[in-house]
């Protein structure tokens, strides 16, 4: 607990009337032009990032381009060492800094880049090996979180493994406790502002009223002490509290907050009590899978 004292609490925010995604993706079919700012699988003019629709998944590809290289000809998708090609697909476009960095499995970075959602509804995030898309899933494990492949890639995944990263959507400031900008985005109708506690390997959601000078931040039913405080702004309507379900996985617009302890991504969560008191938490993939009843989740209505 004398721990947790010493981590810094931030808001979620974004740059005021901002709104400028660091990546989208883009429908195509075969034949239509490549989008300027692909990303690049290998560095080459020839593989693209992409995405394509199979059952009721949408799994990563591999856009492959015409002879002229201007306009793209199919989207190969590979499950379990099997090719299946794809005229109807989605190709991913650069709108600010990406880039490829190794993998470690002990650290999952918060701005990487999500690519779909699995047939078990969780989340796939983009990588490459060896100048190949892979899909990766990262799963609570009791020890540790780790890639699984939906094909074999190598013997040795983790050694020449990346993932793709993008500058995070959100930004964080500065502020206090008892003075938030105009246009800091509130919890729900009353004087309450989405926050989150940040530390090394913890990253907690919660909620700053700055009228009374006091932040409710609780983690493992143990309230946590505040220090320094930043806000979100924005206009009101980028974000809502989108209505969730036990068991129904990550919408793909949901807000990240940070790393769980178990490195997992974490997502802004909050729910009322018995005596209508809104309470804020931090919730992964694997925690929707047990929750008790129905929660809300923060998403960001324009960043889709």
């Amino acid at each position: 607990m004398n721990k947790l004292k010493n981590f810094l609490i931030v808001f979620l925010i974004i740059s005021e009337f901002q709104y400028s995604k660091c990546y989208k993706w883009i429908s195509l079919k075969s034949g239509d032009k490549l989008p300027e700012n692909a990303v690049s699988i290998a560095g080459s003019d020839s593989k693209y990032v992409g995405r394509t629709k199979y059952l009721n998944t949408m799994q990563l590809a591999e856009i492959s381009t015409g002879s002229y290289r201007d306009s793209v000809e199919h989207a190969t998708l590979i499950l379990y060492s099997s090719k299946i090609v794809r005229h109807q697909f989605e190709v991913l476009v650069a709108t600010g800094k990406c880039e490829w960095i190794f993998f470690d499995k002990n650290h999952i970075p918060e701005n990487i880049v999500r690519g779909g959602t699995s047939w078990n509804l969780e989340p796939v995030f983009v990588g490459r090996e060896l100048g190949s898309i892979v899909s990766i899933f990262v799963t609570l494990n009791k020890k540790q979180s780790f890639p699984q492949y939906p094909y074999p890639v190598s013997n040795s995944p983790f050694y020449n493994l990346e993932v793709l990263i993008c500058d995070s959507n959100h930004k964080w400031i500065d502020a206090t406790s008892s003075s938030v900008p105009e246009n800091s985005i509130r919890i729900g109708n009353d004087d309450g502002y989405v926050a989150r506690l940040l530390g090394p390997n913890l990253h907690v959601p919660g909620i700053v009223y700055p009228k009374s000078n006091q932040t409710s931040i609780w983690y493992k039913n143990n309230k946590l002490e505040s220090f320094n405080i930043e806000v979100l702004v924005g206009e009101p309507k980028q974000y809502k509290w989108k209505n969730m379900k036990p068991k129904t996985g990550i919408p793909e617009n949901a807000v990240v907050c940070g790393v769980s302890d178990n490195q997992e991504l974490t997502y802004i969560a909050k729910t009322c009590d018995i005596y209508g008191e809104i309470k804020v938490f931090p919730i992964t993939f694997s925690e929707t899978n047990y929750i008790d009843g129905i929660f809300k989740i923060l998403v960001d209505t324009i960043n889709t």
